[in-house]
């Protein structure tokens, strides 16, 4: 079963390595805020621990754009517990000029 979390850009959020948890995040609620013309073209999604030395077993998957290209979608699993990730996802709009953004917010894994 998975479960899933909105998230806004700066948010800390807790997961148990065993669960698989759907984030979506809504460029929408970002400022400064985007035009009526802005759809996501391209996006990437990447995670690293905070410190070099934290293994990266945090997995994303399913990488994906809802509701009007302006939400983006991911899932996550594992994780090794007592890490906390940092998940970035950076866009690239259809406007003229290109605008490219990118915001994170952080994952705590932690038995639950």
């Amino acid at each position: 079963m998975s479960t899933t979390i909105t998230v806004s850009p700066g948010d800390q959020v807790d997961k148990d390595p065993y669960d698989w948890v759907v984030y979506i995040f809504d460029w929408d609620s970002v400022l400064p805020p985007l035009t009526t013309l802005d759809d996501i073209g391209t996006l990437t999604v990447t995670v690293a621990g905070l410190l070099p030395e934290d293994p990266v077993t945090l997995v994303i998957d399913q990488i994906s754009l809802v509701t009007g290209n302006r939400k983006i979608q991911f899932r996550t699993k594992g994780g090794a517990e007592d890490i906390v990730y940092n998940v970035a996802h950076a866009v690239s709009f259809n406007s003229v000029p290109a605008q490219k953004r990118e915001e994170s917010f952080n994952i705590w894994v932690r038995q639950k």
